[in-house]
């Protein structure tokens, strides 16, 4: 229990301090994808073999439905620019930004406390992970909208010079 919890406050630590910088906008998801794996996989091992009621999962979609619904607003918080040193587009989180990541995490939180012990707080790194990555995703939709060139992973600039 209190390595889960040091775990979660390290990577929730980590995203803020992330969200506070400047990040390139475009580039892989991959933060995103493997918080959300992993969080799948501990989920699934605290919930395997256990009685998940019908509540548990009432709970674990209300707080994944709430959890988006803040991550897309919070993808309209954060400051997206065309860097000129790069001229690439960059994203950088705001005040409202970081107090929506702690108003999502505390919202996750407290509808988690409704679950059942076995599924309470086993669900902080899915929820992480697939927040981050719809945050990202209306970010780089709104770099597009603007017409901001999106920075390019190397992946694809080995199979553009191709």
């Amino acid at each position: 229990m209190l390595a889960n919890i040091v775990i979660a406050v390290a990577v929730i630590g980590l995203i803020l301090y992330r969200q506070m910088r400047p990040t390139p906008v475009g580039g892989s998801p991959k933060t995103a994808v493997i918080l959300t794996v992993i969080g799948a996989v501990v989920a699934a091992k605290s919930l395997d073999g256990t009685g998940v009621g019908a509540l548990d999962l009432v709970v674990l979609g209300a707080s994944t439905v709430v959890g988006l619904a803040i991550a897309v607003v919070r993808g309209f918080t954060v400051r997206t620019y065309r860097d000129t040193a790069t001229d690439t587009a960059y994203s950088r989180g705001t005040a409202l930004t970081a107090g929506l990541w702690l108003a999502g995490i505390a919202a996750h939180v407290g509808i988690d406390l409704l679950a059942s012990a076995d599924v309470s707080g086993s669900t902080l790194l899915f929820y992480l992970g697939s927040v981050l990555l719809v945050q990202n995703l209306v970010v780089t939709a709104r770099a597009r909208r603007a017409g901001l060139p999106l920075a390019v992973t190397d992946a694809r600039k080995v199979s553009a010079n191709r």
